[in-house]
C-alpha cells in the first residue's frame, strides 16, 4: 500500500529546464563573488564541490557543511565557513530572485496536490538538494508550490539532508525521516538517473516523466513511465492502490544500512545531547543508552560471513531486560561520543558488506542448529533490528517530553 509519494521538483512538480536554470544561477553566482576568484572559477568550483561533498559518505554532518568547506577549500578563502555561508546566503536574498523569470508554474500541480493531501498520502518534495533551503522555498513559491500552503511531509534541503541524488541512501534517508518504508513509496521524477535508478535499487516504485516517447532502458523495473498528466490521470484512477508490492534485494539493504545514522544524526541536531541523554522513567532507558546498545551490536570485528549472521542471531535473541550490565556504564558515555563510534562500526560493516562478491549472497549462514539463512536474510533481519531500536529511541523521547524522566 502506498502511502508516501516523494515528487521531484525541478522539470517535475514545476517547469524550470534544469540544465539552464542551474547554468545562470552558477554565473550569477560568480559574480557576487567576484572578490573572492574569477567568476568562471567561482561557478566551476561549486559545482565541483558539490559533487565531492556528495560523493563522501559522511551520515554524521548536513550536506550543506562539507559542501561550504569544499567550496572554501577549492577557493582557497581566508575566511571561516561560516563567513561564506553567510556569503551564500546574502546571494540568496539578493541575487537569487533574479532567476525568477526562469520558472514557469504547472497548472495542473497545485489541484494534483491537493488531492493528494486530501486523501492522506505524505507527499515529500524530493529535489536534489543542491542550493541552500531558502533558494528551494523561493523556487517552490515561483512554481506555484509554496511550502506555507501545502503541508508537505519533507523538503530535502542540503541542511536537513546528508546525502543527494543519485545515491540510494538519499532515498533511503528520506523514508527513514518521514517513517516508511520503501515499498510504501513511489518515487517521481523526469531524470532517469537522478531521480529513478537510485529509487528503484532501494525497492520503492518509481514513475519516470518523460515527453519523448521514450522506454526505460537496462532493465530497471520501474512501475510506470509517461508524461506528467498521465501520471495525474493514472494517480486519480486509483493507479497507486494497484500497485503491487516490490522487494529489496541484499545489496540493496546495505544502503539502508548506510542510511540509518544520518537520521540519529538528525535527531541529535533536533533534540540536543541533554534530551538524547535524559532516563525515561517509563522505559528506564534514555535515547543515549540505546545507541550505545547499537554500537555494541555493532561492534563485531570478525566480518566473516559466519560471524556475522551470528550477530544478527545474539542481537536478536538478546530481551531488552538483559542489558543491565551494559546500562550502568551506559550514563559515562557522552551520546555525541555513542554516535560517533556506532557511525564508525556500522561504516565498516556497510564497506565490508559492499566488498563482497554476488557468490556470498547465496551462500548459507548457520542461524541456528537447525536453520541457515542466506547473507540477504541475514541484512533483512539488521536493517528490522535498525527499525525496531529507532522505535525504542522515539518511545524514550517521546516519554521526556510529556515529562516523564527518571530521576
Amino acid at each position: 500500500m502506498i502511502k508516501a509519494v516523494l515528487i521531484d521538483l525541478d522539470d517535475t512538480l514545476i517547469r524550470t529546464n534544469t540544465a539552464a536554470f542551474f547554468s545562470a544561477y552558477l554565473k550569477a553566482l560568480g559574480a557576487y563573488m567576484s572578490s573572492v576568484e574569477a567568476p568562471e572559477i567561482v561557478g566551476k568550483n561549486v559545482r565541483i564541490a558539490y559533487d565531492e561533498a556528495v560523493d563522501a559518505y559522511d551520515p554524521t554532518r548536513p550536506l550543506y557543511l562539507r559542501f561550504l568547506e569544499r567550496v572554501a577549500a577549492r577557493l582557497q578563502y581566508p575566511r571561516a565557513v561560516e563567513d561564506l555561508r553567510r556569503l551564500f546566503e546574502s546571494f540568496h536574498s539578493w541575487e537569487y530572485p533574479t532567476l525568477r523569470p526562469l520558472v514557469r508554474r504547472r497548472r495542473e500541480t497545485p489541484q494534483f496536490m491537493r488531492w493528494l493531501f486530501d486523501r492522506g498520502y505524505q507527499v515529500v518534495v524530493a529535489t536534489n538538494p543542491a542550493v541552500a533551503e531558502s533558494a528551494t522555498l523561493m523556487r517552490m513559491a515561483w512554481g506555484g508550490v509554496p511550502a506555507d500552503e501545502f503541508p508537505f511531509a519533507w523538503i530535502t534541503t542540503p541542511e536537513t539532508m546528508h546525502f543527494g541524488k543519485p545515491h540510494p541512501e538519499y532515498f533511503e534517508e528520506i523514508l527513514l525521516n518521514i517513517g516508511v518504508n520503501a515499498d510504501e513509496a513511489i518515487m517521481v521524477g523526469d531524470d532517469w538517473d537522478q531521480d529513478i535508478v537510485g529509487a528503484v535499487t532501494c525497492g520503492m516504485h518509481a514513475y519516470w516523466v518523460t515527453n519523448r516517447g521514450g522506454r526505460p532502458s537496462g532493465g530497471m523495473p520501474v512501475s510506470g513511465y509517461g508524461t506528467y498528466r498521465e501520471l495525474i490521470a493514472r494517480v486519480t484512477g486509483g493507479w497507486l492502490e494497484q500497485l503491487a508490492p516490490t522487494q529489496a534485494t541484499g545489496r540493496a539493504l546495505i544502503h539502508r544500512l548506510r542510511a540509518f545514522p544520518a537520521h540519529l544524526s538528525t535527531l541529535q541536531a533536533t533534540y540536543g545531547d541533554n534530551m538524547l541523554e535524559r532516563t525515561s522513567s517509563a522505559t528506564g532507558r534514555s535515547a543515549r543508552d540505546i545507541i550505545c546498545m547499537l554500537r555494541d551490536e555493532e561492534g563485531v570485528d570478525d566480518c566473516s560471513v559466519q560471524h556475522f549472521g551470528q550477530r544478527v542471531d545474539d542481537a536478536h535473541s538478546r530481551a531488552p531486560g538483559n542489558w543491565q550490565d551494559e546500562l550502568q556504564e551506559y550514563p559515562q558515555t557522552p551520546a555525541r561520543q555513542a554516535l560517533a563510534e556506532f557511525v564508525r562500526r556500522r561504516t565498516a560493516t556497510t564497506d565490508w558488506l559492499l566488498q563482497r562478491p554476488e557468490s556470498t549472497w547465496l551462500r548459507s549462514t548457520a542461524a541456528t542448529d537447525s536453520e541457515t539463512q542466506d547473507l540477504s536474510q541475514v541484512v533483512e533481519l539488521w536493517v528490522d533490528r535498525d527499525r525496531a531500536r529507532l522505535r525504542q529511541i522515539w518511545d524514550s523521547l517521546a516519554c521526556v517530553q510529556r515529562g516523564a524522566v527518571k530521576y
